[in-house]
């Protein structure tokens, strides 16, 4: 279920009325900037959201942005762009700046067993450290388990980029397109926050059919998703 309503950037008492509502934990999602010292605030112009998760729910400011803020527990999509001593950086969307990403991030790393990831290498991770004052750094592994839960390298398949409300859509809802999708075919996808999704499938037309659903489904009204993926499905 979500709910929305207008906020504006620096209307801190509207954001915290609204997080006083949630009888669930909180999580701080896009566009709503806190430090340890101040109250949360928003720092863009949008719709103020939420939307239950699993162990809470999550409040963020809904906008037309297109350039992706790293937030603390995202889970994001990115291409390694350099390997250095300490790990690898990572492109999480064009034009921004890379982010860290540690050589001991990963389920089962070590000094012994070394990740070796070249540049172009996809990897799926969540968002560990995103300050204003630091360096935004990301992982591959379940800080709290030990565990990959799905956390690493991404083989194969193909990414689309989409614009970051669709992302949060897809990631939250799934939404009528995936469940149209899985009707035809087996697929895998991850789908990342800073608006990149991963898909693949059997083989390579496939993959580019999922695909093509998924980056056009963000068109569709609801009663046309079944016959327009019925269609792609269809052609050759």
């Amino acid at each position: 279920m979500t709910s929305k309503q207008i906020i504006f950037p620096g209307d801190s008492d509207t954001l915290e009325h609204a997080i006083e509502k949630i009888s669930s934990p909180v999580k701080l999602g896009p566009n709503i900037f806190q430090n340890p010292v101040t109250a949360p605030v928003p720092i863009k112009a949008g719709y103020l959201s939420t939307k239950k998760i699993k162990n809470g729910a999550i409040i963020y400011v809904e906008s037309s942005n297109k350039r992706y803020t790293p937030v603390l527990g995202d889970n994001v999509i990115g291409i390694v762009s350099l390997r250095h001593s300490e790990g690898f950086r990572v492109v999480l969307q064009e034009y921004s700046p890379p982010v860290q990403l540690g050589q001991f991030a990963f389920h089962n790393a070590t000094k012994k067993n070394k990740v070796n990831l070249s540049p172009g290498a996809v990897v799926y991770g969540r968002i560990c450290a995103a300050d204003l004052n630091i360096e935004t750094e990301m992982e591959c592994v379940n800080s709290t388990t030990g565990q990959s839960d799905g956390y690493g390298e991404l083989k194969g398949g193909h990414i689309i980029d989409v614009p970051l409300g669709y992302a949060r859509m897809l990631y939250y809802e799934g939404g009528p397109v995936l469940k149209a999708i899985g009707e035809h075919v087996s697929f895998e996808t991850a789908v990342g926050l800073n608006g990149k999704v991963w898909v693949v499938s059997d083989d390579v037309l496939t993959t580019w059919k999922v695909a093509r659903c998924i980056e056009n489904g963000q068109y569709w009204s609801k009663d046309e998703v079944e016959n327009n993926v019925a269609s792609i499905f269809a052609s050759t």
